[in-house]
């Protein structure tokens, strides 16, 4: 395994150019929601490296601080007045790479706000993470948290678990999970210690038992995702998957975790715009385009492709709210972790319900989120099971 500063390390990857712009593109819509909260933010990054890549693009703790400085600079003005600070704490274990990355964040704190308050640090990730559950037992402000190792040491589940429960909602962890590494060396006793740390349990050594890699690693995956949500007691649990570039074969998995329905949904919109062939993965350069106006639908026969999958979408949301009436928002609230459907096409489902007489749109246009003739959060839909029957429902 390579040293945490070789040199190889710091050149670009598609992998994580991907994982950088899933980063940049949930950061700036989930400052805009959270600081309707509190105007204390916090950044933390547990495995910063060391700043910038050879070709001189930003790594992620200069990609957060740009993130934020661009939405201050906007000259809107509405984060400007709800933004008091946003904290960033970097933590580089490797001293070679602290270095590199102090100077980075220097030079970049030159054409910040002063909102963006940086603490660099020189220790290990765990460490740090003792000390600050340590200090934040009556709360903490809510809080971005990167945790971004090369390997699957370091990060033990108990650390990630006190991390998310600090309070019960407001911190988002963001971590890779490096199960296909798990799944090479599961065999390894000199591994297996250190995956039962980052697992919070053994029970792994019995139930990951698949005969190919990409199996016994998609194992650990929802493995982990259990104890995620039995164990941490974690509501929203969504996963997207790397590829290796050269073999197509898991290489790991980014995890967010939160117990806020906002932060869960815009990180699942954020993913699927990032993903290739409608599916939650990076499966190669060859495969890659990321653009907000994709439709994340299969080259292959697209429009075909598309109906067949608002249809299926449609007969499942007409299956889980038959003669039901709710806010447009609260059917993709209650499904939405059932589905691997966005926004949109949960709004083309509806539609194609009231198309084949198994739905009606109720618009409420007095209403913050409701509209005169579309659909929004706040317009109700009626699921219509018995269609002659629906005129006495009213």
């Amino acid at each position: 395994m390579r040293d945490d500063n070789d040199p190889e390390k710091q050149r670009m990857k598609g992998q994580t150019e991907i994982k950088h712009t899933i980063l940049q593109k949930y950061l700036r819509p989930w400052l805009y929601k959270i600081t309707e909260v509190d105007d204390h933010i916090r950044y933390i990054d547990g495995f910063a490296g060391w700043g910038r890549y050879d070709d001189g693009s930003p790594g992620s703790p200069l990609l957060a601080m740009e993130v934020v400085s661009e939405n201050l600079n906007d000259g809107v003005g509405r984060l400007n007045s709800k933004l008091d600070t946003f904290n960033c704490t970097f933590i580089e274990k490797t001293h070679e790479n602290y270095k590199s990355l102090s100077r980075a964040v220097a030079t970049e704190e030159k054409n910040t706000p002063s909102q963006i308050v940086t603490d660099t640090q020189n220790r290990e990730f765990t460490e740090f993470a003792y000390d600050f559950i340590a200090k934040h037992q009556d709360g903490v402000s809510p809080s971005f948290i990167f945790v971004d190792p090369f390997g699957f040491s370091g990060v033990p589940f108990s650390v990630v678990d006190d991390l998310i429960n600090l309070r019960p909602k407001g911190i988002e962890l963001f971590i890779t999970f490096m199960s296909g590494k798990m799944a090479r060396f599961k065999d390894s006793e000199t591994h297996q210690v250190a995956i039962d740390e980052i697992m919070g349990t053994d029970s792994w050594r019995q139930e990951v038992d698949a005969e190919s890699r990409d199996e016994r690693a998609e194992q650990f995956m929802r493995l982990y995702e259990q104890q995620l949500r039995s164990v941490a007691d974690v509501e929203f649990v969504w996963p997207f998957e790397m590829k290796k570039e050269e073999s197509r074969q898991t290489n790991y998995y980014l995890v967010h975790a939160t117990n806020h329905y906002d932060g869960f949904k815009l990180m699942k919109d954020t993913m699927f715009r990032a993903g290739a062939e409608d599916q939650f993965a990076y499966l190669g350069p060859d495969h890659y385009r990321y653009a907000d106006s994709q439709t994340g639908l299969s080259d292959f026969d697209e429009r075909d492709e598309s109906n067949k999958r608002i249809q299926k979408l449609a007969d499942f949301l007409h299956d889980v709210f038959a003669d039901d009436k709710l806010r447009f928002g609260d059917v993709m609230r209650l499904t939405y972790e059932q589905t691997t459907l966005i926004e949109k096409h949960y709004r083309r489902a509806c539609k194609t319900l009231v198309e084949q007489d198994r739905a009606r749109i109720i618009n409420r246009p007095a209403l913050a989120e409701g509209t005169e003739t579309g659909l929004n959060n706040d317009d109700r839909v009626r699921f219509i099971d018995h269609p002659g029957l629906d005129d006495f429902l009213d």
